[in-house]
């Protein structure tokens, strides 16, 4: 034969061993791809779960590898974050049991004077929700019938009247404390009826529930009711209330005396405000004003913006006097629109301190509101000026998925997200989905919690916060010794008019 065929056949030989050599590499390559890939997958979800454990987010993992060497690593992982939610809980717990001790009245429930006077603090300052008035209500004779029918009667009378207290505030969101063996005090937001027509309703459901224990001619009630003004003075405040309790207890029984003051001049009427309002946006009478949250150095860390306007008589009004009855009128969206726009025309002039924006509910509850906010935070990315979004720990409360997904959006935007006015004796597990970057903590409950033989409560935010790699802010400080011993604990970020006032924007 020809050497050419054996050369031929040798050579087709070749390729077709060639051909089924990668085709069999290819196929085997595939396969040992596709098993690695399903081995390896758990190991995205560790490498996922070891950076959330390194951003202060704690997510357990479900589903456990086949592979024995990742199934340990898995397990070890998820046995460490089942501690630090063990941490957490047994510190809320702690927090909580340490609330009632300091700030809760032992017979009523209700808070205590200490309770009472942060939350006074809070509704006078720039970050008060709404405009309030404080009534005082007293339990006339409840001396006499402890002395004629002993502690269980008098107790009795005490606990109907704080049973009545305590339904309205769950119903009207409102707050009530005791102040005395028989003061108790009330602050309530604005309300379309009158403050003196509200404390008549108590009256009447005092009258007819303490004749069940036969002492209706025994004991009577009278009040005295002043307004809390954001930025006026508590002093004055308190004395107003105490003078008209004063007149009140010159009168009969049942009596209502209620501190005169000039006051602002404020529309009356739902259909008055709505036009003043709608003038209002129209005249650009809303500004906005500054205050800044420094460090322990005296650097800015960020500068907080509340909203304002001016009446008719150019006096200034604090949104906690005009927001209420603006979502009361649905006009809660409009009034966002302006501040937005304002927050806007502020980060082109201002490059060095962040801004930091308290949101209201509308955002987290109206669909064309978070639009808005989205186009305030795209705004922001084509800025240099970095966004501090806050959300008050209420509406963390009323709205906690839409919170969290609000959290989400804003750190993936570059900005930071904060929780304000946090309050200790609400339950803080949504702080574990939310993860705020920090947390603004009024500095008379700071101070309040690190006195006398009870810091077991401080030490439980502490170690909360640190766990979850959370700043914490005091504000509303305004005493030197308030500024001083929050530093001796470690506060670094504080925020106050003893540390500047608010300022105009210019």
């Amino acid at each position: 034969l020809h050497p050419g065929y054996v050369y031929y056949g040798l050579y087709n030989n070749f390729v077709s061993t060639l051909i089924w050599f990668v085709k069999i590499f290819s196929a085997g390559m595939l396969v040992l791809w596709l098993l690695l890939h399903h081995l390896l997958k758990p190991l995205v979800k560790v490498r996922e779960q070891a950076d959330g454990i390194h951003n202060g987010q704690f997510v357990k993992q479900d589903s456990l590898p086949r592979t024995v060497e990742l199934r340990s690593v898995v397990n070890a992982m998820n046995r460490m974050i089942e501690k630090v939610h063990v941490i957490f809980d047994d510190q809320e717990e702690t927090l909580s049991q340490y609330q009632k001790l300091l700030y809760q009245d032992h017979l009523t429930g209700l808070g205590n004077r200490r309770h009472f006077m942060s939350r006074l603090e809070v509704a006078h300052s720039e970050e008060a929700a709404s405009h309030c008035d404080l009534a005082v209500v007293k339990m006339l004779n409840l001396e006499n019938i402890r002395e004629q029918h002993g502690y269980e009667k008098s107790d009795d009378a005490v606990l109907v009247l704080a049973g009545i207290l305590k339904e309205l505030a769950e119903k009207d969101d409102h707050y009530c404390a005791r102040l005395k063996t028989d003061e108790f005090a009330l602050l309530i937001p604005a309300r379309e009826d009158s403050v003196s027509q509200y404390i008549e309703n108590i009256f009447e459901k005092f009258r007819s529930n303490a004749g069940v224990f036969d002492i209706r001619e025994e004991i009577s009630l009278i009040a005295g009711i002043s307004s809390v003004h954001v930025g006026a003075d508590l002093g004055k405040t308190l004395a107003d209330s105490d003078f008209a309790l004063m007149q009140a207890e010159a009168y009969a029984p049942y009596s209502i005396k209620e501190a005169t003051s000039a006051g602002l001049a404020l529309p009356q009427g739902k259909i008055q405000w709505r036009c003043w309002l709608e003038q209002s946006i129209e005249q650009n009478r809303f500004y906005l004003v500054g205050q800044k949250a420094v460090n322990s150095g005296g650097d800015a860390v960020h500068q907080e913006v509340f909203v304002r306007l001016k009446n008719d008589e150019n006096q200034t009004v604090p949104a906690g006097m005009f927001m209420p009855m603006a979502s009361a009128l649905n006009m809660g969206e409009a009034i966002d629109r302006v501040v937005f726009q304002l927050v806007k025309e502020i980060s082109k002039k201002n490059h060095d301190i962040p801004v930091a924006l308290n949101l209201t509910a509308s955002v987290f509850s109206h669909a064309d509101a978070l639009v808005e906010f989205n186009q305030l935070l795209k705004h922001f990315q084509q800025s240099s000026t970095t966004l501090c979004v806050e959300a008050s720990h209420t509406i963390l409360e009323q709205h906690p998925v839409m919170c969290a997904q609000v959290a989400e959006t804003v750190r993936n935007a570059g900005h930071l997200f904060g929780i304000d006015n946090l309050n200790i004796g609400l339950p803080l597990h949504e702080l574990k989905t939310v993860h705020p970057d920090y947390l603004k903590l009024n500095a008379q409950t700071l101070y309040d919690m690190t006195q006398e033989d009870m810091p077991a409560g401080y030490q439980a935010l502490r170690t909360m916060t640190k766990t979850m790699d959370i700043q914490l802010i005091a504000v509303a400080v305004d005493s030197e010794e308030v500024r001083d011993h929050l530093q001796k604990l470690g506060i670094d970020i504080m925020q106050g008019n003893l540390l500047g006032a608010p300022e105009e924007f210019v």
